[in-house]
């Protein structure tokens, strides 16, 4: 390996966009140095990766008790995304189970309603999100929404509630309401659910991963692991 000194954060994180940028390296991890350096960096409108996108956080868990991934978005860097940010989110998404060989995968909008309702706006989102990709607005996903979290995971609970739909109980992806609510559901996989877990930034132009300081030294591998899946599949 290289070692590249640097004396400072600020500099350490800019050298490293550098790289980036001169195409020594495909992605970018955060280590010792604060979030918002190294996001300055990043999102630098001259020196920086900035992609034509939205940045945003992508989970990826191996869950002992559902037979397949399921990615979770977005638990990490958009606080409470507008409508059309959540499109984006999902598109992001989208790009990272590509990159893991899943076509067309099946996502949802987590709400606790099955059935839009006009006092819950978020239900009302996951049904305009339906809709644009009915119409072809959003493309590579099979989507159904909105779901609740027994209905995106469990076929049981889609038998007992006689659910008629092509996501329900088999999701790849959930995109949940905001960070708060995106956050509980990745740290409750975590730490009570014996689940592993990797996470990706995307939105820039390589893969970025931004770990959290509680994650184990096996999550951190897995997070490089699949950026560098997502920085392979990127540039084929």
């Amino acid at each position: 390996m290289d070692i590249i000194e640097a004396a400072e954060d600020e500099p350490a994180a800019e050298k490293a966009v550098e790289l980036i940028r001169n195409g020594e390296a495909h992605l970018i991890m955060k280590g010792l140095v604060a979030s918002s350096i190294f996001l300055k960096a990043i999102l630098d409108h001259e020196k920086g990766i900035r992609g034509p996108g939205l940045l945003s956080h992508v989970a990826v868990f191996d869950i002992p008790t559902y037979p397949k991934l399921l990615t979770v978005t977005d638990a990490g860097m958009n606080i409470k995304p507008r409508l059309e940010q959540k499109v984006l989110i999902l598109k992001n998404a989208i790009t990272v189970v590509n990159a893991l060989g899943i076509d067309n995968p099946k996502s949802t909008y987590l709400c606790s309603k099955e059935v839009p309702y006009e006092k819950m706006p978020r239900t009302m989102e996951a049904a305009k999100i339906k809709k644009m990709v009915e119409d072809g607005e959003i493309t590579g996903t099979d989507f159904d929404g909105p779901l609740a979290m027994d209905l995106a995971v469990s076929p049981e609970a889609v038998r007992i509630k006689k659910i008629k739909s092509t996501v329900a109980g088999q999701a790849d992806i959930v995109l949940l309401p905001d960070i708060e609510s995106a956050n509980i559901l990745y740290k409750t996989l975590l730490f009570l659910s014996s689940a592993e877990g990797a996470a990706v930034i995307m939105g820039a132009t390589h893969p970025v991963t931004l770990t959290s300081r509680a994650d184990s030294a096996e999550s951190k591998l897995c997070s490089l692991v699949l950026a560098g899946i997502v920085a392979s599949y990127l540039e084929s």
